[in-house]
């Protein structure tokens, strides 16, 4: 089951800024101590398993007193939406599941087909075979969809992040950049496929160069990111 996503000042910028850019991400800034937030968190992962298109994090005050300075907290759980690196939305307070779908139903994508919805629900609970099953059923005019492709990129990371991480330093590498490409931090994943390659030519010009073709149909990266990493790739392997 998908859970709301810890995140700290050091990866606030990716997960949270760089991240709204392609999907709403809905913060909440919370500390343990805190009632109403205890009630709101396990709210926000019902939201975060059950609805498509949004991303869904948490942030310690009391860990992070800098971000949580930055956005002027005062009191808590306060529930913040980040769309295009700015936020758009907020409420103070805890909430039934109902009202908070409410609340982020008018900044989700319209008309998202619910047959990517289910597969992508199926990639994130590791069911990667019914997941590729469904994507196959799609009708051939959908296969070249921006959409598809991503959700296959997924689907492709999620078997290397299942996949055993103990058989060679490569290996690793592949699966510890699987897990940030599947919690959409795609500059560490991106990076840590890079830094692979570059040590590594023999892996670099095969199972590399495809790792980073796939990480590049994900959609989590701004076109100017993405050509740099394609201008990247091409030197590599050349």
């Amino acid at each position: 089951m998908s859970q709301a996503l810890s995140v700290t000042t050091a990866s606030f910028r990716e997960q949270v800024i760089d991240a709204s850019h392609q999907q709403p991400v809905l913060v909440d800034f919370w500390a343990p101590w805190c009632g109403p937030c205890r009630m709101l968190g396990p709210v926000l992962d019902q939201l975060a398993a059950s609805t498509p298109g949004i991303k869904v994090v948490k942030l310690n005050t009391d860990e992070e007193p800098e971000v949580a300075g930055a956005y002027a907290i005062r009191s808590i759980p306060a529930v913040k939406l980040f769309k295009n690196g700015q936020v758009v939305d907020e409420f103070v307070g805890a909430q039934p599941l109902g009202a908070v779908k409410a609340f982020v139903a008018a900044h989700l994508p319209k008309d998202v087909d619910p047959r990517l919805a289910e597969a992508g629900q199926l990639i994130m609970a590791g069911n990667t075979s019914a997941a590729e099953t469904l994507l196959d059923s799609l009708p051939p005019v959908m296969q070249s969809e921006l959409d598809v492709k991503a959700l296959r990129a997924k689907l492709y990371f999620a078997r290397i992040a299942l996949s055993p991480d103990e058989t060679d330093s490569i290996q690793s590498a592949r699966v510890a950049a699987a897990r940030y490409l599947l919690k959409d931090a795609w500059k560490s994943g991106v990076e840590s496929l890079f830094a692979a390659a570059e040590r590594n030519r023999r892996y670099a010009s095969g199972a590399g160069r495809d790792d980073l073709l796939r990480a590049f149909d994900l959609g989590t990266a701004d076109e100017v990111t993405l050509a740099a990493a394609r201008r990247r790739l091409a030197a590599l392997l050349h």
